[in-house]
């Protein structure tokens, strides 16, 4: 059984992703705009097309 002290925690100063680098996954079919988040592909859709 794993603990959550078995999972290594990074705060992000070695790492070179941080949560401004992340790379957007979802694009819009119609626009080719990207989303970070499959929920806003969706209320953008909803939205503007």
């Amino acid at each position: 059984m794993k603990t959550a002290s078995n999972y290594n925690t990074d705060s992000g100063e070695k790492s070179d992703e941080s949560s401004t680098d992340v790379q957007a996954t979802f694009s819009c079919d119609k626009c080719d705009q990207k989303f970070n988040s499959r929920q806003e592909l969706k209320e953008h859709t909803s939205t503007s097309h």
